[in-house]
């Protein structure tokens, strides 16, 4: 079983994959959110959700959030070394997903809040540091963050044409979706 767990970029991939979501993929994830939700509610839902399935089964869970609170990592690594810890008891393999890119500039003149290149590369990199390294790692690392900026990306969110500098086109989402994968198949 494979849970993804985050904010919009998490909900706009259960909406491009559509009726084609895996029977052994389940999504929790809020529009707009970060940790505040994740402690409130999300983190909730998932602990009730895995602990129905059996203790011996193998579940991985995806981490994709962040890019609603990129001045926030540390409170992120303190908590998630939390999560981390309790839901290793129940046989699940933990994974964080970067922050994917921003267009700073497109998101300027969508007029939305301000997050920078530089912030995501600053958040990244806690998390990176400290979570996902080291002999004690509390998660694996899924760095499409750099996948895109090599490959490139196209923000057209639902390929409706908005260009918000924030969210993914179908085509993009999709990739993102599909590099997580098969890492967890790595």
């Amino acid at each position: 079983k494979v849970y993804c767990v985050g904010d919009s970029r998490t909900a706009d991939t259960k909406m491009a994959l559509g009726v084609a979501v895996p029977s052994n993929v389940e999504f929790i994830a809020k529009w707009g959110e970060g940790l505040y939700w994740f402690k409130s509610t999300g983190y909730r839902q998932l602990l009730s959700s895995i602990s129905k399935q059996p203790k011996n089964s193998k579940k991985a869970v995806i981490i994709n959030l962040g890019v609603n609170d990129l001045n926030n990592g540390s409170a992120y690594v303190t908590y998630m070394k939390k999560v981390a810890a309790n839901l290793k008891k129940y046989n699940c393999k933990m994974y964080y997903l970067s922050v994917n890119p921003v267009n700073s500039a497109m998101i300027r003149s969508y007029g939305a809040g301000t997050r920078t290149e530089a912030q995501v590369a600053a958040f990244n990199k806690t998390i990176y540091q400290k979570l996902c390294s080291g002999s004690d790692r509390a998660f694996i690392y899924i760095n499409t963050c750099t996948n895109l900026q090599k490959y490139g990306w196209s923000s057209n969110r639902y390929d409706a044409g908005i260009y918000d500098g924030l969210h993914y086109s179908v085509e993009t989402t999709l990739r993102i979706y599909g590099y997580c994968i098969r890492k967890l198949n790595a």
